[in-house]
């Protein structure tokens, strides 16, 4: 802390104790310009103060630590670690105080002030604030008992188990098996998840088409993935609940087709890194047609689901 008196020609610096208290001693009267200094931020605060007679002057410094946070978002929470409750969220640049740390100094305990002007006492890490000050000097406070972890949810319905296994041909030559597919115990979430998977993968191969047919090789490597995603993911289900019934067929029939006309394609792209116009046109034609009649099921499937 610095007092001067440019008339008297007089300037005195204190440096303040642990407390924050600094002493000055036989002061002449008059007025004094008081900066009080800090080592990170040159000037923290300026003053004017009256002085009559000789005196001590002993001033307790006692200010703000002011800090502004640093990412878009960031959870004010009620204690040193993330598993706290949350008290706010808070945005890149809401200014806080700090009133406190944890031992490592690695959580501040700060005031928030909302648009509202209510005041809000949380945890923030360290590392999501700009700090105006030197933190080392802010008291070490205690941090709230960790919550205790709620019960386990208990899932609804069990998960579904394999049962059996099912065959499928191709229908452009059914002596050609299509593959050998695990058949489950019925989950409405789960067999909805399979049709959004075959809707989404045959988009994907469409959108791909055009580059696949002109030689563009992240485009044919696109189609293959796509194209064994839906080959690899063939899951199917027992004991069909009856209003679900028409919805399984259609999964079926869609899985089917989706891998059966697009395969020459898939093959060609596989192989050569290209696709002719005929076999390009032949998926282009099987793709549109499956996702016309799939469609509608998987929106039912949707409008199902709790």
């Amino acid at each position: 802390m610095e007092l001067s008196n440019a008339d008297m020609g007089l300037t005195m610096t204190q440096v303040t104790d642990e407390d924050g208290v600094a002493i000055f001693e036989d002061l002449p009267a008059g007025t004094y310009d008081m900066t009080v200094l800090n080592e990170d931020t040159p000037i923290l605060t300026e003053t004017e103060l009256d002085l009559e007679g000789m005196v001590d002057l002993a001033y307790d410094v006692l200010l703000e630590l002011l800090a502004t946070v640093i990412p878009d978002e960031v959870i004010l929470n009620e204690g040193p670690d993330p598993v706290y409750d949350n008290v706010a969220t808070l945005v890149a640049g809401d200014e806080v105080e700090i009133i406190g740390q944890n031992d490592d100094g690695s959580w501040l305990l700060v005031n928030y002030e909302t648009e509202d002007g209510e005041l809000l006492t949380g945890w923030l890490a360290a590392e999501d604030l700009e700090i105006m000050g030197n933190p080392e000097s802010v008291a070490v406070a205690d941090a709230p008992p960790t919550p205790t972890p709620g019960p386990t949810a208990v899932p609804a319905t069990p998960a579904p188990v394999v049962v059996d296994y099912i065959t499928f041909y191709y229908r452009s030559n059914p002596s050609e098996i299509l593959g050998t597919f695990p058949v489950k115990t019925f989950n409405a979430n789960e067999l909805y998840n399979k049709m959004l998977l075959v809707r989404n993968s045959l988009n994907t191969m469409n959108a791909n088409l055009g580059g696949a047919r002109n030689g563009d090789a992240a485009s044919c490597q696109a189609y293959v993935n796509a194209y064994n995603t839906i080959l690899n993911n063939g899951t199917f289900y027992d004991d069909v609940p009856g209003d679900w019934a028409g919805i399984h067929d259609a999964y079926i029939v869609a899985f089917i087709f989706a891998l059966d006309r697009t395969r020459p394609a898939f093959l060609s792209c596989r192989d050569a890194g290209t696709v002719d116009n005929f076999n390009a046109d032949l998926a282009v034609q099987t793709i549109g047609q499956t996702l016309a009649f799939f469609n509608p099921f998987v929106d039912a499937a949707a409008a199902k689901l709790p």
